[in-house]
């Protein structure tokens, strides 16, 4: 019995997405016609509909396509089914005790980190936020962690809108905070001085699982409290256990969590 259209071209939009891999990250109609054996007019109707939806998108130098971000979307709902409040706050608890300060574990939601845990600093003036508290992309070491590592259409998303100065340190200019953004991938963190709040200073470092920004995580303290020597410190301590959070997540299957 002969599959219904529908279930046919849903079939082959499968196709075309297993079709890409690392090895061969771009392809051409004609490649994909090749592999999936299907007429080249064929797939440029799916790569159509498709590259609508976000699915696939055509690349600017050779007009080959490649993967788009709504798989990075899917795939961050993937990776929400792993409790990464659990498996992260015995690091929060080390480094709560490694810094004397304030810790936070954040994720991206709607363009903006999102604290999702805290430990508080046990010194009697400190920094104190609150679980579910948002904060800025542009203007928090947590968002700013967070949004070096979205899809070039979000991070041109957030910074094409109107960027809220809250002190007379916060980045306001679109051009810096893209060279920022570029210097926080390269480095693996970001610092924020006095940027969203006076007085207070946070580094933050990206939890990067399966290639993705699964969360960040910060320590932030009074900016006088914040001498150079102790944000080199901070910086050690975040990347440190960013990674170490990053690395155990891969190792859980993302279906135990929800099952």
């Amino acid at each position: 019995m002969a599959e219904p259209r529908q279930v046919m071209s849903a079939r082959r939009a499968l196709d075309v997405l297993c079709a890409f891999s690392a090895e061969k990250p771009e392809l051409s109609v004609t490649e994909l016609s090749k592999r999936l054996g299907v007429h080249k007019s064929t797939v440029s109707r799916l790569l159509s509909t498709m590259e609508g939806a976000g699915f696939v998108r055509k690349t600017p130098h050779n007009g080959h396509y490649m993967l788009g971000p709504r798989l990075l979307e899917m795939a961050s709902l993937v990776l929400s089914r792993i409790d990464v409040r659990a498996i992260a706050r015995p690091r929060l608890e080390e480094l709560s005790q490694a810094s004397q300060e304030t810790v936070n574990l954040a994720v991206w939601d709607n363009d903006e980190a999102v604290n999702v845990d805290q430990i508080a600093s046990p010194q009697p003036i400190l920094y104190m936020g609150w679980i579910g508290r948002r904060t800025p992309a542009h203007a928090s070491s947590t968002g700013k962690a967070l949004l070096a590592f979205q899809t070039p259409e979000t991070i041109e998303r957030v910074l094409s809108r109107p960027l809220t100065a809250f002190t007379r340190a916060t980045i306001t200019d679109p051009a810096r905070l893209r060279q920022e953004m570029a210097w926080i991938r390269e480095c693996g963190y970001a610092i924020a001085e006095d940027e969203f709040q006076e007085g207070v200073t946070a580094v933050a470092a990206p939890i990067l699982t399966r290639g993705l920004a699964a969360a960040v995580i910060s320590i932030s303290a009074p900016t006088y409290r914040t001498t150079s020597q102790r944000k080199g410190q901070f910086v050690q301590l975040v990347t440190t256990a960013a990674r170490d959070i990053g690395q155990r997540m891969e190792m859980i299957p993302v279906w135990s969590s929800s099952q």
